[in-house]
């Protein structure tokens, strides 16, 4: 089985903050020479979180209603 491994390192400015990485993961998948697959996106630090979500529509409500989400 073939395997990739990169990192994305992300610097917040806030004490909390929604960032969409997907573009990243997107970009980091097409540069791969792996055809299918899973993709695993792990937060190393202990105070962060990872959200999957299908539509951008939510990523904006939510980000626009993220108080009730935190």
């Amino acid at each position: 089985m073939e395997t990739h491994k990169e990192f994305i390192h992300i610097t917040t400015r806030a004490k909390e903050e929604i960032i969409n990485i997907t573009p990243q993961v997107q970009r980091i998948c097409r540069n791969s020479s792996i055809k299918e697959g899973m993709v695993l996106v792990f937060p190393h630090h202990t105070s962060s979180a990872v959200f999957v979500r299908a539509l951008c529509l939510e990523f904006r409500l939510i980000k626009k209603d993220r108080g009730l989400f935190l």
